[in-house]
């Protein structure tokens, strides 16, 4: 027979029992139920003192239920994982209602949506060769992320200097992987050209097709360095290049055709050719003059050098000679003149003399 002390202590253990059981329940059912827990997080709680299960797409501890559950430790299956369908293979009965004041939370599904993208301003953009693109960019937002338009990674090989058509790509990624991509298109038109016939072209008639812009105009070809370069035998040679623009096609350098070699160990006169052809088959060339002299030896310079020495004396010595007989001749001139006005003079007073006899 218990004593009255007796039953007293176990009158009070029982209530203290309850009044436990009562917090407990009332901390729980103060959690916010609609909390997202993820199936990783219930994959920590996998004990019977720490027993986190989901049924049904709720989530509940099911640690304080134990001692309650009439098959005991037996739920500790359901511990840290996903337990509807072991659940209701044992229960014919909704076991909703039992476990309700245990609910924690609700059960977060992987996210498996991408990212949005928005491309800002056009999409296509037509340009013509030599304008200048700005790209306008684009913004991202994802459901769980949010905005992300600051890890967007832009791709951009937009060349306004050549025509064609060239695509912008934007990507992005949220945290759990999954990504998007969004595509601008921006088209490079060449500049048509106008019609070089001055004749005025007649009004086509109704559903004509009128004529295309014909290009005939060659590309421009220049140089790098010098047209004529003179090298001596043995010197290095390394060619300059040219390039090459055109009018509708753009920068065409990477199109021009070389020919032509130089052999600085032979002495001659070498030609480097450089060729280039638009799209409408325009073709321009020019060339280079690659001299290579043999650099004369010190014999050949004296030899040179005296034959120069000795072509001056000579052209000296004619001067001279030549002068000598300008002042020769100079002199003969002006004794004939003398003779001359002599004679004359005498004629006249010959002339004087017959007057006078006659009178």
């Amino acid at each position: 027979m218990k004593t009255k002390k007796q039953n007293t202590k176990v009158a009070l253990g029982l209530l203290l029992i309850t009044l436990t059981i009562i917090a407990l329940e009332g901390s729980i059912l103060a959690l916010d139920t609609t909390t997202p827990i993820t199936l990783s997080t219930i994959g920590t709680h996998n004990s019977i003192a720490n027993c986190w299960t989901a049924l049904d797409g709720k989530v509940y501890n099911l640690s304080p239920y134990i001692g309650s559950h009439p098959g005991g430790s037996a739920i500790s299956v359901l511990c840290g994982k996903d337990g509807s369908t072991i659940l209701d293979a044992k229960h014919s009965l909704s076991y909703a209602a039992m476990v309700s004041s245990y609910q924690i939370g609700v059960l977060s599904l992987p996210d498996t949506i991408s990212p949005v993208i928005t491309i800002l301003g056009s999409n296509p953009i037509n340009l013509k060769v030599g304008d200048v693109y700005t790209d306008l960019k684009a913004t991202a937002s994802d459901n769980i992320d949010g905005d992300l338009t600051s890890k967007i990674i832009t791709v951009n090989s937009v060349d306004t200097s050549l025509a064609g058509t060239y695509i912008v790509k934007y990507s992005v990624s949220d945290n759990s992987g999954n990504s998007a991509e969004a595509k601008r298109t921006v088209i490079i038109s060449p500049v048509i050209l106008p019609n070089p016939d001055p004749t005025p072209t007649p009004n086509p008639e109704p559903n004509s097709t009128p004529n295309p812009v014909v290009d005939n105009k060659k590309p421009k070809l220049r140089l790098n360095g010098k047209s004529e370069i003179k090298l001596r035998l043995g010197d290095n040679y390394t060619d300059l290049g040219a390039t090459a623009i055109d009018n509708i096609d753009g920068d065409l350098t990477s199109k021009i055709i070389v020919s032509g070699t130089v052999n600085t160990s032979l002495p001659g006169k070498y030609i480097i050719k450089y060729t280039v052809t638009d799209k409408a088959g325009n073709t321009a060339k020019i060339k280079r003059i690659v001299v290579v002299k043999k650099e004369k030896s010190k014999i050949e310079k004296h030899e040179k050098n005296e034959t120069e020495k000795e072509n001056h004396e000579n052209e000296t010595e004619k001067e001279n000679e030549k002068e000598v007989h300008l002042k020769e001749k100079k002199n003969s001139d002006n004794v004939n003149h003398e003779k001359e006005k002599e004679t004359e003079s005498k004629n006249k007073d010959n002339s004087k003399l017959k007057a006078k006899k006659k009178d």
